[in-house]
């Protein structure tokens, strides 16, 4: 188990008068604007890099909470972090609790002491600490010292990526070894073949040679160098500011791995911690997700631990969805003295501000995204897999029965394949087509697409019909048509039709008499006409009511049962219990795949 922050208490310090909170591998701050989030994040930094915000120094006049001066005492901003060890360094305790103080008097230094503790269960089983009396003070030193904490400020403009470029190079060049000493000696060797003239004209007016030397320190440089798309030419600070953001984890992620690969065998390894300020700035939601889920990858990895403010339901969101390793904070302002603390309210989403107004929308757009991800790799997989066209359908009681159908109308589907999952439905065989339409536009497989809808899906084929673009040729949904048993009653009912309309009457007195279907409501199908007379008392002329017309399948699994009942008849009669028509659906789907 790695090192990382499990508690954190903070005193006097800006908005903060005393705040403690516990702490996990990732640790979502939740607020509106102005409660004191970053100060969090701020005292974290003091204590690790002695800088409050970004490149800025401890200013006792700004920083030291308002009120918090003590009488007969100096003024004095105390940070105390417990932190978990690593089962190595166990004989120390279950965890250090390490604190500093700041004084007025003494800005430009702080108090430093750091004491183990053991977590003991007393006789009525509450937990008790000891104190550790002796550590091992050399080893444990080298692993806090060897902590590496990054603020990651709400303005990442473009000082911070300098800054972050030459710590790049300061990190490659401990890797690398005397690799770029010998890159810069033949660089200036090829420097000076060009300006011999300017360096032989500078000795003969001056008498001593004068040349041409890269500094020794390559950071300056670095600050200067740019990512740059080699295809296309664009250069990162050319591009948004949303894509500039996403560099930033990886680029971190980069140099925390390059530096857990100077420890030398059996030395303390570096413990890498990030505080990360409003991650969400300049992206949108897909990429805040995305961004999140990066985060919760490299933890445990090369990454400790992040620490992150946050006005984002959809990061949140992907934090909630990962509770063993996350956990989440509503930070306040009380209204009496107006400090920052914690909000014992569970209702994080009220503390975000106005983002709660849609805050469960974004959270079943996540879902909804996630879902079509895991549906996009599985796509990939199956056409990696199998080079066949596909037909997408709602459920495995119509993959059974189409398979079933294929084979006793002996039609050649050699190349394509029939798929599903379990509880598809109409949204998930519409999401299908469509990512694979876009999946083809780019991939060029050769391959096409089709899905077959229930008639309640026919908007789905509207919106689809409406699609000009040149990738709709890849894919397309086609509903089940009406055959002449259905179109018979059409008059005198309405019918929302599915593919069990095709089995024939005797198939759906089987099925009620085990059980399988339910009566529906005489609104689902009779006409408002006959509903209104059948209110009024008067049945006459109301026609008899069909069986396919009046029940319906009570579960899917009795769907199921029923194909399966289909599928095991010979193909002779098959035929005979159901209609002609699905014969013409997927005659019509293979045409279309094959064009």
């Amino acid at each position: 188990m790695d090192l990382y922050i499990k508690r954190i208490e903070i005193k006097n310090f800006r908005s903060i008068k005393k705040l403690s909170l516990d702490m996990n591998k990732v640790s979502l701050l939740i607020g509106k604007n102005d409660v004191g989030k970053s100060n969090i994040l701020r005292a974290l930094n003091l204590f690790f890099n002695n800088e409050v915000d970004y490149l800025e120094k401890l200013n006792f006049d700004r920083d030291f909470y308002v009120d918090g001066k003590r009488k007969g005492k100096a003024d004095e901003i105390s940070v105390v972090l417990d932190l978990h060890l690593p089962q190595t360094y166990k004989a120390n305790g279950d965890f250090v609790r390490w604190k500093k103080t700041w004084r007025r008097d003494k800005e430009t230094t702080y108090s430093d002491s750091y004491v183990g503790y053991r977590v003991k269960i007393n006789r009525l089983k509450k937990e008790k600490l000891v104190e550790v009396r002796k550590l091992r003070k050399t080893n444990l030193g080298k692993l806090l010292s060897r902590i590496n904490f990054r603020y990651i400020p709400a303005n990442k403009n473009s000082n911070y990526f300098d800054e972050l470029r030459g710590e790049i190079y300061k990190t490659i060049a401990s890797d690398a070894g005397g690799s770029f000493e010998k890159t810069s000696k033949s660089f200036e060797k090829d420097i000076e073949k060009h300006i011999k003239e300017l360096t032989g004209a500078l000795k003969g007016s001056l008498g001593f040679d004068s040349h041409l030397k890269l500094p020794n320190d390559l950071t300056s440089i670095f600050e200067k160098l740019e990512f740059i798309d080699p295809i296309k030419k664009i250069q990162l600070n050319q591009r948004g500011d949303g894509i500039k953001s996403r560099h930033i984890p990886h680029i971190l992620n980069f140099m925390a791995e390059k530096q857990k690969g100077l420890v030398g065998k059996g030395a303390p390894r570096y413990t890498v911690i990030w505080g990360y300020e409003e991650p969400e700035n300049n992206l949108e939601i897909t990429s805040c997700i995305e961004l999140m889920n990066e985060i919760f990858l490299y933890i445990g990895r090369n990454i400790s631990q992040c620490i992150a403010t946050t006005h984002s339901p959809a990061i949140y969101n992907v934090v909630k969805e990962n509770q063993e390793s996350g956990m989440t904070h509503s930070i306040v302002i009380n209204d009496g003295d107006r400090t920052t603390e914690i909000s014992k309210e569970l209702d994080v989403f009220r503390h975000i501000g106005a983002t709660a107004l849609y805050a469960k929308e974004i959270e079943s757009f996540q879902k909804d995204l996630e879902e079509k991800s895991r549906n996009i790799e599985i796509l990939k997989e199956e056409i990696k897999n199998e080079q066949k066209h596909r037909i997408y359908v709602e459920g495995l009681s119509d993959k059974i029965l189409l398979e079933k159908a294929v084979d006793a109308y002996q039609l050649d589907f050699s190349n394509i394949i029939l798929c599903t999952k379990r509880g598809g439905g109409d949204n998930y065989v519409y999401d299908m087509v469509k990512q694979f339409k876009l999946f083809e536009k780019h991939e060029k497989t050769g391959l096409r697409v089709a899905g077959i809808l229930d008639e309640d899906a026919k908007s789905k084929i509207k919106d689809q019909d409406k699609d000009k673009s040149s990738n709709s040729k890849y894919g397309k949904c086609f509903p089940y048509e009406f055959c002449s048993s259905i179109n018979s009653q059409k008059r005198y009912f309405s019918v929302s039709l599915s593919l069990e309309h095709y089995y024939c009457t005797s198939i759906w007195e089987y099925a009620e008499g085990k059980g399988w279907l339910e009566v529906k409501e005489k609104t689902d199908y009779y006409k408002k006409s006959d509903i209104n007379k059948i209110l009024d008392g008067d049945d006459s002329g109301i026609q008899e009511v069909p069986i396919f017309i009046s029940h319906k399948f009570n579960s899917g699994s009795n769907k199921v049962a029923c194909a399966k009942y289909l599928s095991r008849k010979s193909n002779d009669e098959f035929l005979d219990l159901v209609d002609d028509k699905l014969k013409e659906v997927l005659l019509s789907i293979k045409s279309f795949l094959n064009s």
